[in-house]
C-alpha cells in the first residue's frame, strides 16, 4: 500500500471530481486485495483533513471544491479569519453569523462564498479538530432562562449552553451493504449506544435499516458518516 502523501499525489493527478471509494479504486486501478486498506487509507485522510467527504458519499480534494483547510482566529468584535495551512494566499474572512459552532484556535474547513478587492471571504462548513476541550469563563443565565458561558478569553465569542430551538428529530432510512447476521449484531448494539439514535426496524432483505435521530441537521450527511464510521468497519470484518 502507498503513502497517504502518494495516495493524495495519484489523486490529484488522476481525479478531477469528487468520487465515490468504488469510483477512486476503478480510477486508481487498486488491486483487490488492498481494497479494505485502501478505504481505512481514505478515512485516515478525511480524519486529516486532506481529503473532504460529501454529500453521496464522495471524496474531493478542498483546493478543487473551492474549500479551504485551516485555523480559525476569531475577533472580539465576533467575526474571525481562517489562516490556510497549506500555503494558499491570504486569509479568509468569516462573519460572525458564518462561524456556525467554530471557536478560536479551531483546526476548520472553510468555503470561499466569494472575492472581493479585500479578499476572500466565507464560512466555516465543518470543524475538523477542537483547540481546545475546556473553557474557563463566567455562567450566566439571561431574563429568557437562557443559560451560557461568557468566556475569560474574548476571543471565544460562541459558546452557548441552551437554545431556543426544539431538537429537529426525523426517521432516516440508511440503505446497507453488511449483511453478514452477526455484523448486523454488531451494528444494532453499537446504534443502541450513538448518542441521540434509535434503531428502529431492519428491512426483510437486510438492504435499509430505519433509524431514528433526535436532532438531524442534514440527513445525506448523517447517512454518509452512519456507513463510513460504523457499518463499513464491520463490514470489513464479517464481509
Amino acid at each position: 500500500m502507498r503513502s497517504n502523501q502518494d495516495l493524495l499525489h495519484r489523486i490529484r493527478e488522476a481525479v478531477h471530481h469528487p468520487a465515490t471509494a468504488r469510483e477512486l479504486m476503478q480510477v486508481l486501478r487498486v488491486p483487490r486485495e488492498e481494497r479494505a486498506a485502501f478505504k481505512r487509507q481514505l478515512k485516515t485522510l478525511v480524519s486529516s483533513g486532506d481529503l473532504l467527504q460529501i454529500r453521496g458519499n464522495r471524496f474531493g480534494l478542498p483546493e478543487k471544491m473551492d474549500l479551504i483547510v485551516g485555523r480559525l482566529t476569531t475577533n472580539p468584535g465576533g467575526f474571525g479569519f481562517v489562516v490556510p495551512e497549506h500555503g494558499e494566499s491570504g486569509d479568509i474572512y468569516i462573519a460572525a453569523a458564518n462561524l456556525t459552532e467554530a471557536m478560536h484556535g479551531d483546526r476548520v474547513v472553510a468555503r470561499v462564498e466569494r472575492r472581493t478587492e479585500k479578499g476572500a471571504e466565507g464560512r466555516i462548513i465543518k470543524i475538523l479538530e477542537r483547540s481546545q476541550s475546556n473553557i474557563v469563563g463566567r455562567f450566566e443565565v439571561d431574563d429568557s432562562g437562557l443559560g451560557y458561558v461568557a468566556p475569560f478569553d474574548r476571543r471565544v465569542v460562541r459558546l452557548g449552553v441552551d437554545r431556543r430551538e426544539p431538537p429537529r428529530g426525523s426517521f432516516v432510512v440508511v440503505p446497507l451493504d453488511l449483511r453478514n447476521v452477526h455484523g448486523l449484531a454488531a451494528l444494532s448494539m453499537i446504534t443502541a449506544v450513538i448518542p441521540g439514535t434509535v434503531w428502529c426496524e431492519l428491512a426483510p432483505d437486510c438492504a435499509a435499516l430505519l433509524v431514528h435521530v433526535f436532532d438531524l441537521e442534514d440527513e445525506a450527511a448523517f447517512i454518509a458518516h452512519f456507513k463510513a464510521d460504523y457499518e463499513l468497519p464491520l463490514k470489513e470484518v464479517f464481509g
